[in-house]
């Protein structure tokens, strides 16, 4: 009876692992297992890491819940008195969306090809010390996601580029401007955009 039983036991887990094996050859193994779940990203953490081409936003996101009606603002970018040479030709439109939540979303052309960029929303108009200083949820608080909304991209082949970024919290009238940096240098800007 014992020796039966262990037969048994040996058998089955033979079999256990031909299934597993044989699982692992097929096409389809991939797809059956159990992938583990992509972590979260923090408020305005996608803004960071890998930035973004202009095929793809500065990161995938898990783009947060909004709760009321829908409020939008748009914006048109032009370059900045006093930006860096070779900015002449920067244009385009930024969107500012609230939700009880907000998305910031760009479209840019007339960049360095393969450039680094970083983009804030700004505390003052873009006429007003050219957009004065980023716009933080707590004003004594840090300069990084989530007190500011951050957006990382790089400009493609054509000097283009698109990138968004979230935060859980609306920014209100607070940021009425969004202003676009050489990311190694943030303390030159290159173009701004009012919100309407």
């Amino acid at each position: 009876m014992f020796y039966g039983s262990m037969r048994r036991v040996a058998v089955g887990a033979a079999a256990a692992a031909l299934a597993v094996l044989a699982g692992g050859c097929g096409p389809s193994a991939e797809s059956a297992a159990p992938q583990p779940a992509a972590p979260q990203p923090r408020d305005g953490a996608h803004e960071h890491g890998a930035p973004a081409t202009a095929q793809a936003t500065a990161q995938a996101t898990a783009k947060p819940q909004g709760s009321g009606s829908l409020k939008v603002k748009k914006g048109t970018f032009k370059p900045l008195p006093g930006r860096p040479a070779g900015y002449d030709k920067v244009k385009g439109t930024a969107r500012l969306e609230q939700r009880g939540n907000t998305k910031v979303t760009l479209s840019v052309s007339g960049l360095r090809p393969g450039v680094e960029y970083t983009s804030h929303l700004h505390a003052k108009k873009c006429s007003v010390e050219k957009g004065g200083p980023h716009f933080k949820f707590d004003p004594k608080g840090g300069d990084e996601p989530p007190n500011e909304v951050h957006l990382r991209f790089i400009a493609d082949p054509k000097g283009q580029a698109k990138a968004e970024a979230y935060n859980n919290r609306e920014v209100g009238d607070r940021a009425p401007s969004i202003v676009i940096h050489p990311a190694a240098d943030m303390t030159r800007r290159i173009a701004c955009a009012d919100f309407r």
